[in-house]
């Protein structure tokens, strides 16, 4: 009985030296991978916000053009000028996408949303956004082109 507890033996040194390396370099290669994964889902994220977005601007278009509403003031217009909307058009918008004004300012890729409106009888237009490193805009037929 006492020679088995003689006999015990703890890791030495150089074990768990070679322990601690292997986590480092598994750590090493795994930190990486996991926050690119993290960016590219929170740029996928404001991808699909975008692509709601114009997909509502589209039906609050055609709701407000289908009042006979004269809408062709409208240009370029961006997360603090959502306000500047014509009247009917704003209301439109907001009853489909009720949240809108949040919406078009919040950008988990760390910049501002930006919608433009080329035309508002049949809807052209865009909203952009940048992730940091690219500029992405989806048109009005929700298609992301990166540059």
């Amino acid at each position: 009985m006492f020679k088995m507890l003689k006999n015990k033996k703890g890791f030495s040194l150089v074990e768990l030296i070679v322990v601690i390396a292997i986590l480092g370099v598994i750590s090493a290669i795994a930190v990486p991978a996991v926050l690119n994964t993290l960016k590219d889902s929170k740029v996928k994220a404001d991808v699909a916000t975008a692509q709601s977005i114009i997909k509502s601007v589209n039906l609050a278009i055609v709701s407000a053009n289908s009042d006979t509403t004269d809408t062709n003031d409208i240009a370029t217009i961006s997360n603090a000028e959502l306000s500047s909307l014509d009247g009917n058009l704003l209301t439109e918008l907001e009853k489909s996408y009720p949240d809108i004004k949040d919406k078009v300012t919040q950008c988990n890729s760390g910049s501002d949303f930006t919608l433009t409106i080329t035309d508002v009888d049949v809807f052209a237009g865009t909203i952009s956004f940048s992730d940091g490193t690219k500029t992405h805009t989806i048109d009005q037929n929700g298609k992301d082109t990166i540059s």
